[in-house]
């Protein structure tokens, strides 16, 4: 935590390890993926299944790296605000319409071995006006934020998002609120790209 010469409090992760083993956990069904294509692929094919491969990662872990560069919670004389965004853009909420900081951790069954950590700031109607993952952060850093911001601090270990979304209206985003749905077009990516490289190993063996 670090306090600027004009009163501005800046937040910033502190657990880079976690980020990078989280991407590595995500990374790893790719390179399976990647891995048993090339064994059923002839040489063209798994030159093509490289190719696609390789900038992927690359782009995966460029993209974590300017995810924990830019990624910043700070307090200022009129709001909070929070950096999120890999183009460094920020979304701010009044300082006077905050009236709780909870601390939340929730998972749906496709996320039981990686939950989700969220920071909800809560406006004093009790909807949520701003999300933040909170496992990169310190919990003191946290704790002592919302200690300056007068708002009260609340930790729940874990909750159903059922009922987290029936106390805290807005608190989870649309991914969260709609899995069946989110799971099927990732599970249509998935097939996708197998049949694609099927379709380009059978193409290339043929010629």
């Amino acid at each position: 935590m670090e306090t600027g010469a004009d009163g501005t409090i800046t937040v910033r992760p502190v657990r880079g390890g976690q980020a990078r083993g989280r991407a590595i956990s995500y990374a790893a069904p790719g390179a399976v993926l990647a891995a048993v294509l090339l064994l059923r692929q002839s040489a063209q094919g798994a030159l093509i299944t490289v190719a696609i491969a390789v900038p992927a990662l690359g782009l995966g872990v460029l993209i974590l790296m300017r995810y924990l560069k830019t990624n910043r919670i700070y307090l200022s004389r009129a709001a909070l605000g929070h950096t999120s965004d890999l183009l460094g853009r920020v979304r701010e909420v009044p300082r006077e319409s905050i009236a709780a900081m909870v601390q939340v951790t929730t998972s749906f069954w496709y996320t039981s071995t990686s939950p989700l950590r969220y920071l909800l700031v809560v406006g004093h109607d009790g909807r949520c006006l701003m999300r933040i993952n909170w496992m990169y952060y310190s919990t003191g850093d946290l704790r002592a934020l919302a200690a300056a911001i007068g708002a009260d601090y609340q930790a729940v270990p874990d909750i159903t998002p059922k009922k987290l979304s029936a106390q805290i209206p807005g608190a989870l985003p649309w991914i969260a609120r709609h899995p069946l749905l989110f799971a099927t077009v990732i599970v249509a990516v998935i097939v996708a790209a197998v049949i694609a490289g099927v379709v380009i190993s059978g193409a290339g063996g043929s010629t």
